[in-house]
């Protein structure tokens, strides 16, 4: 399966550390820093939580063999759980493959915190805003205008130009915070975003893992 397949740097010890690669006209390729074996490896990692059935099932497992996601234990991904505000962070940061860390100051984010170098990342890209100049909140749940907020900055950092807005997106775009409205509605004019029934964006909504990992499946173009 191409959608599962990577590229993985094989180190003396027989560890396997993750490249990446791109796949086109029956080839796979990466950018890499030094010489050494690697091989092309199909990656299919299940969760007991995910089923086949699951609506999320195929973009869970594609974005877990891109190693973007991955579950809250060894067996399960929880994909109804609320996502938090690091979390996103930490898988816009990884699709995008940025690196530079940037100086912050928040009293909620230190260097022990796993997600440390994620939104010191984020942070210095552009990408992410705490809720205000001293707190980022990570741990709080992630509203989905939030979500979009950071997903349409990042879009237009991949993009180096912000996108057109479109005419109004959703039903209930009279409840999106001002801040938001312009991101929201290039979100849906780029099909990056859906809404739910009744064509109801519902921005002070609290996104899922299920739902931010079709929002990053979307934004990669898979």
């Amino acid at each position: 399966n191409t959608n599962l397949v990577s590229i993985y740097y094989i180190a003396d010890d027989g560890k396997l550390e993750f490249i990446g690669g791109t796949y086109a006209n029956g080839e796979i390729s990466a950018d890499i820093s030094h010489f050494s074996k690697y091989a092309a490896l199909e990656y299919t990692k299940t969760f007991e939580d995910v089923t086949n059935l699951h609506w999320a099932n195929k973009v869970i497992t594609e974005l877990a063999a891109k190693h973007i996601v991955s579950g809250t234990s060894n067996l399960n991904f929880e994909p109804e759980r609320k996502v938090t505000r690091a979390e996103f962070t930490a898988l816009l940061v990884r699709a995008l493959h940025l690196t530079d860390k940037g100086n912050i100051n928040f009293s909620d984010v230190s260097v022990s915190d796993w997600f440390y170098p994620e939104v010191a990342i984020a942070v210095k890209a552009g990408i992410v805003e705490g809720k205000s100049e001293t707190a980022f909140a990570p741990e709080a749940s992630i509203t989905r205008e939030e979500m979009v907020a950071m997903l349409m900055r990042a879009y237009e950092k991949q993009n180096n130009h912000a996108a057109v807005p479109s005419v109004d997106a959703f039903a209930d775009e009279s409840d999106v915070s001002s801040w938001a409205t312009t991101y929201v509605r290039n979100a849906k004019a780029l099909h990056l975003i859906e809404g739910r029934e009744g064509n109801l964006f519902i921005p002070k909504g609290v996104g899922t893992r299920a739902e931010a990992s079709q929002v990053i499946y979307n934004f990669l173009g898979l």
